[in-house]
């Protein structure tokens, strides 16, 4: 079993998206434990709704690629719609933040919430080491 911390973010029906969220993630992973969910200002594209966001542990028996076809299926399911402009609005996006104890999006680094929210719910992980 491998430890994987996800993050969930949402502007399109957020609220309704993350209860969506709450629901669906129990029925694709093992162990689904969520942070608080936190509003944050855009960042990449500022003219749009401020985001909910917030870090899942789950634990997968699959390898990472699989792991992250069943994430993006599970945007899909609610309602992701993929445009060119990669920071714009979206329903849920959700992304491998650590894989089995490793940083896998550098995001993790350069924005101080995706650290607070991972040691919320996995506070083994050394915040110095991210």
């Amino acid at each position: 079993m491998k430890k994987c911390i996800i993050g969930a973010g949402s502007n399109i029906n957020a609220k309704e998206n993350f209860e969506c969220l709450r629901k669906v993630l129990p029925t694709y992973f093992n162990k689904v434990i969520f942070s608080k969910v936190i509003k944050t200002k855009p960042i990449g594209y500022a003219f749009q709704e401020n985001f909910l966001n917030a870090a899942v542990l789950i634990e997968v028996e699959t390898e990472i690629k699989t792991t992250q076809k069943q994430l993006k299926k599970i945007e899909n399911q609610l309602g992701r719609i993929r445009t060119e402009n990669k920071n714009g609005p979206r329903s849920m996006d959700l992304d491998i933040l650590i894989w089995d104890g490793m940083v896998i999006d550098e995001n993790v680094k350069k924005w101080p919430f995706w650290r607070k929210l991972i040691k919320e719910i996995s506070p083994e992980i050394k915040i110095n080491q991210l």
